[in-house]
């Protein structure tokens, strides 16, 4: 065949191809004028197969199929270089398609404004960006997907294919993936799609200032147990094994560079792995079994050891103990367990060495104002509230400008020092569902763009949903290439910290997920975990070591998980404030039923007995009912394990009578707890006047007494008369 001929072949069946595709479209040169930032035009090809009609709308299901932007093949648009998309299909439907292709869309146009980008966030996911590139070989046949299938592709465009005006700035990206049904039908118009952003930097990048950004990871996992011991449910071995949802974060976040990820992890979740790591128990059935060991020692020890790499190369900060559901304690009056949170978090950090402080940071990213307060008043070093906290704020955001990301709250007399975490990044939110690609794509697509206006004053704040999981580490997805490009540095919360900020005296209100209420069971077992628990911990001895574990249960106590497992919560805390009762019984005041006085002052014993396995050191308040009794002041008494202490209770009456008292012992505070020991005490008050009788009587009788005996042993000493004759 003569060239000529070959090329007219080649032609005809790309041609061919194209109208199979129903993609004949007008001229590049047209089609660049289709699509702009401010808002995408919808596809303008609507052409059919020859002799196949185009599919009814209610026929059309070709968005059954599901595509991914899995990576590129570079961070950033470079000129001279191809722009490389790898993607995937999937096929979920029940029936297989047919001529499954794979197209790439770019806008013509970028954004060079935060305002640009957030014009591309309004247009919808499912809306293309103008004509698809058509030249041979530019697109991926993937053939036939069967019902379950998925495939992968590569589409590769050389940059002087590329139907975009070559500005710096931020282009959309995307794939269209169209396919035709068994019966040969095809909509051009019905298409499944996938978006992303990709930057394209000036030649003079020396000029370009970065814009510091902090990207907030929260560790965290519900910890099913309130102290150190037995795990409720082994429920931590999925999220640690390698595949898991700790592991996957983990593991994103050690590919990340250095210094650029701020990890924020809940303390209690560290300890329950670091017990793991030990060996440890897990409940059996309650009525049936006994506790058994659990299967993620292996899986614990792994783990730790890579958050242990990982400390040691981002910044780490920790949560309040446990994520209290700070909201819900606080509507019903318990401030006690958000308290208890921040101090058993500060009390790990430092011994430990693990983080730079400890955050006040709800599960949800809002908080009201009481939270923030109590937060900060129980040592919290910043807390971080969502843009949509900011009552008043949240009317006035322009989206030419960034956001603000560092406040001073402030409450009273108080400034609260706090940052706030934007709503969208690059224009778009950030959730469960946000891919490392996308997540990286947008902090370069935001940079960009403030880059380029100089808009690099305010600190971008980025957080991760608390129960984000990256997936397994694809390569192409790193975060480290987006911090290697000169628009982007990473910051800490500390660092971002460090700086003025502007003043916030407005109302805030939590997010959305602060409307659920812990169970009237849970709050029930929280009180009393705290009055009996407090009360144990405060008479143990060293009272450091008791109070720390104390703090930590009472912490549990209040913890979000149980917003989601009432009942289990209501159990355990239930539990442990059961035990901590019945450890408090075992310390006992005793004494005698009765006590009488003779005088207006005297002595009565009392006898405290500990039955416990540890020191305690206790007070006594012995309280009569009538204030004419008086009680003399008592020491407090130290008592090791087992012993007993008879205690002499000085006492003054200013009257006689019988009245009742009653002994109780007390914390070193001067809390009152356990049993009181009931009994009477009769003082006979004597008076002067009845002394001076009864001593003058006295002085008569023993007089009268000494005369009849002197009387007597005179008479018997002198001469018997004798009678007359």
């Amino acid at each position: 065949m003569s060239p000529a001929a070959r090329t007219f072949a080649g032609l005809v069946a790309c041609l061919a191809a194209f109208a199979a595709a129903g993609l004949l479209s007008p001229a590049r040169a047209h089609a660049a004028h289709l699509s702009s930032p401010g808002g995408l035009g919808a596809p303008h090809s609507s052409a059919t197969t020859a002799g196949t009609p185009m599919m009814a709308p209610s026929a059309a299901i070709s968005r059954q199929l599901v595509v991914t932007i899995n990576r590129l093949g570079s961070t950033t648009l470079q000129k001279g270089r191809p722009l490389v998309v790898h993607g995937s299909v999937t096929n979920p439907s029940p029936v297989a398609w047919l001529q499954v292709q794979a197209y790439l869309q770019i806008s013509f146009d970028p954004a060079t404004t935060l305002a640009g980008l957030e014009g591309f966030a309004d247009v919808p996911a499912t809306t293309g960006l103008g004509n698809p590139d058509l030249s041979p070989g530019e697109y991926a046949g993937l053939g036939t997907l069967r019902p379950g299938q998925s495939s992968n592709f590569v589409v590769r465009i050389p940059y002087a294919h590329l139907v975009i005006s070559g500005a710096p700035g931020v282009y959309r990206l995307g794939l269209k993936v169209l396919a035709t049904t068994p019966e040969g039908l095809r909509d051009a118009t019905d298409a499944a799609r996938a978006n992303t952003l990709v930057a394209l930097l000036p030649a003079k990048v020396a000029a370009l200032k970065p814009v510091e950004a902090v990207t907030l990871l929260p560790l965290t996992a519900p910890v099913k147990r309130l102290t150190g011991g037995t795990f409720a449910e082994d429920s931590l071995v999925g999220p640690l094994s390698a595949g898991g949802r700790l592991s996957n974060v983990v593991d994103w976040a050690l590919n990340a560079a250095p210094e650029t990820v701020q990890v924020v992890i809940d303390p209690a979740l560290l300890s329950a792995v670091g017990d793991m790591s030990d060996g440890y128990r897990v409940s059996g059935h309650p009525a049936t079994s006994a506790p058994v060991a659990g299967r993620g020692q292996a899986a614990a020890a792994r783990w730790l050891t890579d958050f242990q790499l990982l400390a040691g190369r981002q910044h780490v900060m920790l949560l309040p103990w446990g994520e209290p559901a700070v909201n819900s304690l606080l509507a019903d009056d318990l401030p006690g367990p958000v308290t208890a949170a921040v101090a058993a978090s500060h009390d790990f950090r430092t011994p430990k060495g693990v983080g730079s402080g400890v955050v006040g940071w709800l599960p949800d990213g809002g908080s009201g104002t009481r939270a923030v307060t109590v937060m900060h008043r129980a040592g919290a070093s910043m807390e971080i509230v969502t843009q949509a906290s900011l009552v008043r704020l949240a009317a006035d955001q322009q989206p030419a400008h960034p956001p603000l990301s560092r406040l001073d709250i402030v409450v009273g007399r108080q400034r609260i020092p706090s940052l706030v975490v934007a709503s969208t990044l690059a224009g778009l939110p950030t959730t469960v569902h946000t891919s490392p690609l996308q997540l990286r794509q947008r902090l370069l697509a935001e940079a960009t763009t403030r880059s380029l206006n100089r808009q690099t004053h305010r600190v971008a704040v980025t957080a991760l949903p608390f129960s984000w999981d990256p997936g397994p580490v694809v390569r192409g997805q790193e975060l480290a290439s987006a911090f290697a490009s000169p628009v982007l540095v990473g910051q800490s919360a500390l660092g971002a910290l460090d700086r003025p900020g502007a003043v916030y005296d407005g109302p805030l209100r939590p997010g959305p997920g602060s409307s659920p209420q812990l169970s009237a069971a849970t709050v029930t077992a929280i009180r009393d975990l705290r009055l009996f628990g407090g009360n144990l911990a405060a008479i143990l001895s060293p009272s450091i070591v008791a109070t720390q574990a104390f703090q930590r249960g009472l912490a549990m106590s209040g913890s979000a998980e149980w917003l989601a497992s009432p009942r289990l919560g209501a159990t355990l805390i239930g539990r442990l404030a059961t035990a901590d009762h019945n450890a408090l019984a075992k310390v006992t005041v005793t004494g005698p039923p009765f006590v009488a006085m003779s005088s207006d002052s005297g002595r009565f014993p009392l006898t405290v007995t500990n039955d416990l396995d540890k020191t305690v050191s206790v007070g006594l308040a012995v309280t009569p009912d009538d204030p004419a009794l008086s009680i003399g002041p008592l020491q407090q008494i130290s008592l090791p394990p087992g012993q007993r202490r008879d205690v002499q209770v000085v006492s003054t009456a200013a009257g006689a009578g019988v009245t009742s008292v009653r002994a109780r012992l007390t914390t070193l505070a001067g809390r009152q707890f356990g049993t009181p020991w009931r009994f009477d005490v009769r003082a006979t008050q004597i008076g002067l006047v009845i002394w001076i009788v009864m001593g003058a009587g006295g002085v008569v009788l023993f007089s009268a007494a000494g005369y009849r005996i002197v009387n007597r042993l005179r008479g018997h000493g002198s001469p018997r008369r004798q009678a007359p004759a």
